[in-house]
């Protein structure tokens, strides 16, 4: 897992002085803040759940087949209550999506997908729910019941404050991740060839 650092802050101006001509300027600023408190993500198990060899007679010839669902404790503890979240990278596709990939067949199809789920959330302030945001923080929501984790989102924990949801300082969360995956159907795997299943996702503390 990986974790962000903020840049130091300061500031830089470059002045621009063609010839005799009257002198004109742009600005560029190198902003940053140094967070006073550390924070560390863990997850059990190392992150890895290995379902074996499944064999090709085994999946549904023209549906989807699930997997037993794999529960991971997810966790983030800092020195002193911060303003943080979990950044998802799918490691296999880079775009937007409900589902991370498992499993290449070519670079743009795949033997099939996995969804994450958050479950009992336990925090060291009270009443805290999951939130997410698609675009870097500027708006967030609510999970709700059943809601998946998605690809390039942010997760983060809040409460609602003044009818708005937003994150809230943290020290101490864990919450079980829930990985449902499905094997798409076999009419639509090749044939003959062993496919690994190698699903990869990566999180990625932010400070906020």
């Amino acid at each position: 897992m990986k974790a962000s650092f903020a840049a130091l802050a300061g500031t830089m101006l470059i002045a621009v002085c063609p010839l005799a001509m009257a002198a004109s300027s742009v600005d560029l600023a190198v902003t940053g803040a140094i967070t006073p408190s550390a924070c560390m993500p863990s997850i059990s198990n190392d992150g890895v759940v290995d379902y074996g060899k499944i064999s090709m007679q085994d999946l549904n010839p023209t549906g989807t087949t699930s997997l037993p669902t794999a529960m991971f404790k997810l966790g983030v503890n800092c020195e002193a209550p911060s303003l943080f979240a979990l950044y998802s990278l799918d490691n296999n596709q880079p775009s937007l999506n409900q589902y991370f990939v498992m499993g290449l067949i070519d670079p743009t199809n795949w033997i099939g997908n996995y969804g994450l789920r958050l479950e009992n959330i336990v925090a060291d302030v009270p009443s805290v729910f999951a939130i997410y945001s698609t675009d870097s923080g500027a708006n967030w929501d609510a999970y709700t019941p059943g809601w998946k984790w998605g690809t390039n989102t942010l997760t983060a924990f809040g409460t609602a404050s003044m009818g708005q949801v937003v994150p809230t300082l943290i020290k101490d969360v864990s919450l079980d991740l829930l990985v449902e995956p499905v094997i798409f159907p076999k009419d639509l795997i090749p044939v003959g060839d062993t496919i690994a299943l190698d699903g990869s996702a990566t999180f990625e503390l932010r400070y906020l």
